[in-house]
This record gives C-alpha cells, structure tokens and sequence, in this order.
C-alpha cells in the first residue's frame, strides 16, 4: 500500500506539533480535579460533558453536538452495611453500581472465582446465601467478567454477592451490575484482605452468617455522547471514528479509566486539526457516554448510526491507555483480514507496531463489532502485567498513576493512525452482514457469556451459564 507525499508531510508535521504538546495532560488533570470521577448521573459528568463540547470547538473541530440518550441509571444513597450476625462486627464495604435497595442476612459461602469447578463444589442450590467471588480468573481458566460471575451466583439463589478484589493494599473494588437475564441482588465490595480472611474461616468449617442492608434505586436517566470531526477534502461520507469513554466511577479520580483515554482522544483531535488540508476521508471525534454501567453510549451510537457503517473504515478505542510502556498497538476484534493494511501502516510510519486480533467484550467497541463495524482498540503490550484491573474502579485511580509519556504517545500513536486509515487508498475491512456477525461471534466462543447477559442478539432457545 502507498501512501502519497502529502500524508506523509501531515505526518511528519503531526509528529512534531504532538511531541512538542502535553499529551492531554492538562485536560486530564481539568478533569480530574474539576469533575472527579465523572460518574453517571451526576453534577461531575455534566460538567465534563460541557468541558469537553467546549474544548473541541476551541481546537477547531466541526459539527460539535452532543446526542442525548437514555439508559436504565442508578443513584447511590446512604453507605451500606455488612456485619457479622454472631458478634457484630461491621466489615467495610460500598455497593455496586447496579445494587438495588435490599435488607438480606444469610449464610456466607466462598465460590472462589465462580468457574464451573467452583460452582459445582458450592452445589446448585445457593438460595438465601451471600457468596464470596474472587475477581481473579484462575491460570488457564476462561477469563469472566465481573456480570458473569455474579449473575451466575444470582441464577442459583444467592441473596447477595460480596465482590473480593484480586489484589492486596486494602482496596475495594467497584464496577457495575447491569446483567439483564439474572435477578437483581445486592453486590457489596470488599478488600482480598477481608474477603482472604473470611474465606479462611470458612475452609476451616465455620459458619459465617451476615447481614447486609443497601440503600441505592435504579432511575432513569439522560446522557450524552459528545461528538465533532474533521471533514475530509475528497471522499467525506467515508469515516475513520476515534472514541473513548468519559464517564468514571464515584469513588474516585477515574484517571486512568478512563480520563487518560478522553484526554488522549482530544489531543489527538487538536493534533489532527492543525493537519486537516491533508485528510482525505473524515475523521470523527466522540466521547461516550456511561460506559462503566454497561457501554450504554456506545449502544446509543451504535444503534443510531448503523445505516452509516458501510462507510465506516474503522472505530478506534481508547480505554486506559497511559499505564507505562512506550509500547503502542492494535487489537482488531477478530478482523485478520486489516492486518496487511495495518503492517503497511506501520511500514510508512517508519515504526511498526504490534498487532493482534484479541476480542474485547466490555469496552465501547462492542456495540460497534455488535453491528458487524470493523473496531479495533488502542493496546499497550509492554505495560507491566500485574494481573487484575491494576488500580482501576478502586480509590487509587487518581491523576499520580498516569504516565505521562504512556499518554503523550497514545495520542500521537492513535492521530498518526487516523491519518493514515483516512488517507489509505484502499481498506480490506467492511461491514459485516448480520449473519456473518453472528457465525464469527458463535465462532469466538462468546454466545453462551452474551447469552447469560441478556445481549445476544439474536433469538436463541436455550439460556447458558
């Protein structure tokens, strides 16, 4: 593939002006400092919503509108409590996002990392008990997702779940509980070091019965995804789309999930911007809405755009994007057929870079692979591998953990790759026709977990867990 000597004079230019900025590290920081977590619902996301709008019309981009839509939200109330029945201990703990107004008491039993080995020693039956999930995925297990493993303690009768984080230094872990084909019970968060604790308890044969009181409601609400673009100068109705999610969680800063994603997105823009005589196709900027209680923007978008997906080259995410590694590449979502044209992409940056086909079921790029859309997502191979979500959803997501350089060449990374998409003279990825959609997802192995979900989209007989 051969690219023409203006896309390589708006690169070269592109390099310059990116490396010379901050990498989004003053909107990062705007962000959280100004609208914290930025979680759904609240003062904070609007507020990052109006920072946003404005911070790309400031850069220059085109057509800034944001799109409402609705989604079944939730509101946090008054703490919860967790104690033990026989003495009265209280055992730290915050609800999920997705928990419902419940008093429960019950028996307590371990389902380690809720695999099928787990959920036969722990019998069918959990009705009227609280189980204890690790958020770990044993070696060699099939990773699960938070939802799966609740919703399937939900489907045999659990009153609640108490969710263990999967690494130490006394935080807990929070993170929605949006299943929609299990029955909604409480999830309460705790530390590994309790959950450690309680689990050894009850190896040694004691009975642990709790109480738990939560206060929270579901509501339905109204949010936003953001959006501006660059027209292109030749085939405009065609469109390279740049996403990332702004909305975080309550309990924190939410600054590497996903304030480092949003802030790479619009330095990338402002990038891109200065460089928009060169660009052939348009590239389109969004900031979705409420990913964190279960990709609702994305499935907004997605749903309110389909008609347009012919034309779509490709969907580009960025989710935590600036853990340490200068290390940057590309997950295709099952789509072997952009690896040559993402090699040769490499080749005229003079910089090759890794590329995968790794399908990834909980970030804005679902809804988007959903519809058959060619997606990929931004990837940071040489971070280091510490297991888990690393600081993520916890208290300690906060503006430090970011670094800087990660997050400056995320954004140069993912504007040199919307250049040359958007200037490439041919692309081997199109939509999907909904049936081809289906077999390559049957063919991932991934139906049963959608099913369980409640969002395979497709009529199906039988309900697996």
């Amino acid at each position: 593939m051969e690219f023409d000597a203006r896309t390589a004079a708006a690169d070269a230019a592109l390099c310059g002006d990116l490396w010379r900025g901050d990498g989004g590290w003053a909107l990062l920081t705007e962000l959280c400092d100004r609208c914290h977590g930025r979680f759904a619902g609240t003062a904070d996301e609007r507020r990052a919503a109006d920072m946003l709008l404005e911070r790309f019309r400031r850069i220059g981009l085109q057509h800034v509108h944001e799109e409402p839509f609705t989604y079944p939200g939730w509101r946090r109330a008054a703490a919860p409590t967790l104690r033990l029945v026989d003495g009265g201990q209280e055992i730290a703990t915050f609800s999920l996002p997705g928990s419902p107004s419940a008093r429960i008491e019950g028996d307590l039993v371990d389902l380690g990392c809720a695999t099928d080995d787990d959920l036969s020693r722990a019998g069918q039956d959990l009705t009227g008990k609280l189980a204890l999930i690790s958020a770990a995925t044993p070696p060699r297990a099939k990773a699960m997702h938070r939802d799966e493993k609740i919703a399937r303690a939900a489907r045999r009768g659990a009153i609640g779940v108490l969710w263990m984080r999967d690494a130490p230094g006394q935080l807990a872990e929070t993170g929605g509980l949006f299943f929609h084909d299990a029955p909604p019970i409480p999830g309460l968060a705790v530390t590994r070091e309790d959950g450690l604790r309680l689990a050894r308890q009850l190896a040694q044969g004691q009975t642990i019965r709790l109480a738990a009181v939560t206060h929270d409601a579901p509501q339905e609400m109204t949010s936003w995804n953001l959006v501006g673009e660059l027209p292109g100068s030749e085939l405009a109705d065609e469109v390279v789309l740049i996403g990332a999610h702004y909305d975080g969680h309550d309990i924190a800063e939410a600054a590497l999930d996903n304030g480092s994603g949003v802030a790479a997105v619009v330095e990338a823009a402002r990038g891109l911007a200065q460089q928009r005589g060169a660009l052939r196709r348009t590239v389109r900027f969004i900031a979705f809405g409420v990913e964190e209680l279960g990709l609702y923007g994305a499935y907004a978008y997605a749903a309110a755009h389909q008609a347009e997906f012919g034309n779509l080259r490709l969907l580009f995410n960025l989710d935590t994007i600036a853990e340490p590694g200068a290390t940057k590449g590309v997950a295709t979502q099952r789509r072997p057929e952009l690896r040559a044209a993402l090699e040769a992409i490499g080749q005229a940056m003079g910089e090759p870079f890794p590329i995968d086909d790794h399908l990834s079921m909980y970030s804005d790029q679902f809804p988007f692979v959903l519809k058959g859309a060619p997606a990929a997502v931004l990837t940071n191979p040489d971070a280091p591998r510490t297991g888990g979500r690393g600081v993520g959803h916890t208290t300690a997501d906060t503006v430090d953990k970011v670094h800087r350089l990660s997050l400056k060449l995320s954004a140069l990374f993912s504007a040199r790759l919307a250049l040359y998409v958007a200037n490439a003279p041919e692309w081997p990825a199109q939509r999907w026709s909904d049936g081809q959609t289906r077999q390559e997802l049957e063919t991932a192995g991934v139906r049963a977990t959608l099913e369980m979900e409640g969002i395979w989209p497709w009529p199906s007989s039988s309900t697996n867990c």
